[in-house]
């Protein structure tokens, strides 16, 4: 009962920081891909905490600002992740092409303070 709690909370934890810092969902968005688009951005999270926070901050580790990467900057790195260059970052071995999509989603999607 306490693990089944522990992991209700932390997905609360998690769907209250998307709530919080990702922008509102397009009203236009059918329910199915309201799930979708929420989905994407829960596993970015997860993947970018994991994965890229070490060097990329946001989460207490390395720098402290939200990257804010440009579209040139995301087709870059997406290019060099699928044409096999692991020498670009190393976590770029741990991460799927889906997994890759759903962190530049969640990147994206950030509310930015201009």
């Amino acid at each position: 009962m306490l693990m089944f709690q522990c992991s209700s909370n932390k997905e609360l934890q998690v769907q209250e920081y998307l709530d919080l810092n990702m922008l509102p969902m397009p009203a236009t968005y059918s329910a199915t891909d309201s799930v979708f688009l929420r989905d994407h951005w829960t596993t970015g999270y997860y993947q970018y905490k994991s994965n890229c926070s070490g060097c990329h901050g946001i989460f207490g580790k390395g720098k402290e600002n939200i990257p804010n990467f440009t579209k040139v900057q995301f087709d870059n790195y997406g290019a060099s992740f699928l044409a096999g260059d692991k020498k670009n970052h190393a976590v770029m071995k741990n991460v799927t092409e889906d997994e890759l999509f759903s962190i530049f989603l969640f990147l994206q999607s950030l509310r930015r303070e201009e």
